[in-house]
Formats: C-alpha cells, sequence, structure tokens
C-alpha cells in the first residue's frame, strides 16, 4: 500500500499491482463457506468435523462497541471511553430435501440429546419449533473465506451463538422457498485451519 505523499490517481492501481498480480485473489460467494459445531471451538474434535452448512444464501455479521464520549469541567475537550462489544449475525439458507437451518445449525446434537427434550425442535430434517430447551444452548458458527486460487483468506469461529429470530415463509408463487435467522454470539475466534484444503 502507498503512503499519502506516493499517491498518484494516474500512475497505475494504488496498491502499486497490475491487474494480472491479482486477478486470482478475488474472494466470491463461491470460495466461502459456512460451517457448523459445538458451542465452543475447543469442545469440536476437530477442525476438520466440522459441517459444511449447504444451500447457504447469505451471511450477515454486525458488531457493536460500546463508546461512552465524555467531558470534564473546565474544557471544551472530551474524550471517549471504549466498552465492550456485542455482535449480530444473520444467515439465510435455500430448503431443500435436506436439514432446514435451524437442524443444520444444531448437527452436532445426538439422537440420545433429542430424544430427552421435553419439547421437540421438529421432527425428520425440517425444524421449526424455536421454543424448544435445545435453542437455550448455543452453536458454534464458522466462516472460511478463501480467493478463486483456494487460497487462505482468513476463518473466523462464533463462539456460543443463539438464534434471536427465525423465519420462515410460503407462498402461491413461491418457486424456492427459504428461511432465514438472526442470532447473537458471545464471541469471535481465529479459526485455524493451515494446510485443511
Amino acid at each position: 500500500m502507498k503512503h499519502l505523499a506516493e499517491w498518484n490517481q494516474y500512475d497505475g492501481l494504488i496498491d502499486g499491482t497490475l491487474p494480472e498480480d491479482y486477478i486470482d485473489q478475488f474472494v466470491t460467494g463461491e470460495t466461502c463457506a459456512i460451517v457448523v459445531g459445538k458451542p465452543i471451538l475447543s469442545q469440536n474434535t476437530s477442525i476438520g468435523d466440522l459441517v459444511v452448512l449447504g444451500s447457504a444464501q447469505q451471511i450477515q455479521i454486525s458488531q457493536n462497541k460500546q463508546l461512552r464520549f465524555t467531558w470534564e469541567m473546565g474544557s471544551r475537550w472530551g474524550t471517549i471511553v471504549p466498552g465492550r462489544s456485542t455482535g449480530t449475525m444473520a444467515i439465510t439458507k435455500m430448503m431443500l430435501h435436506g436439514p432446514s437451518l435451524l437442524k443444520a445449525l444444531y448437527s452436532y446434537v445426538t439422537e440420545e440429546k433429542l430424544a430427552a427434550l421435553y419439547d421437540k425442535p421438529g421432527y425428520g430434517n425440517f425444524w421449526l419449533n424455536l421454543n424448544s430447551e435445545l435453542f437455550n444452548h448455543g452453536t458454534g458458527i464458522g466462516l472460511i473465506m478463501r480467493d478463486i486460487e483456494a487460497n487462505q483468506f482468513g476463518s473466523y469461529f462464533f463462539q456460543n451463538t443463539h438464534i434471536a429470530s427465525h423465519q420462515f415463509a410460503v407462498g402461491a408463487q413461491t418457486m424456492v422457498i427459504g428461511e432465514s435467522v438472526n442470532t447473537r454470539f458471545e464471541k469471535i475466534q481465529a479459526l485455524p485451519i493451515v494446510g485443511l484444503q
């Protein structure tokens, strides 16, 4: 990257590269994957055992940080006091013959645990009951990003993610049914997947 003193809008690209130098380094939806597992990264036996979420259409991550602007008596100057941050995530998935979005996000739950639930999340592949006590527990969601040459760009794991809302609708003219969730997560952790292809 260039410093401002070196910048010239008539002299090539800002970072100094030619198009042929970066044409294979774009990150696209094709090269990103959403994975799911147990709520805390260290609880998962292996990163390679995380389950890839199929038919995903979109993921959106938002973060907010507490900031308090404070003044002092005797001055017009103030200062910003930083606090803690919170995060939300929205995921949209196309529905097809296979696990619904809620079931896919909790794919780590065993049949024995499901059988012990008083209020079932659903039956078969279609889970719709957000009131089930299963959803009082979190899940783990990861985002893996590569460029179009499969080089690792970045990967993160969103620990102890809880479902805040679930949307599902069917209409007479609907060709493809989709469903979505809005979530809140506790912490973002780097997901080390070096050497995992």
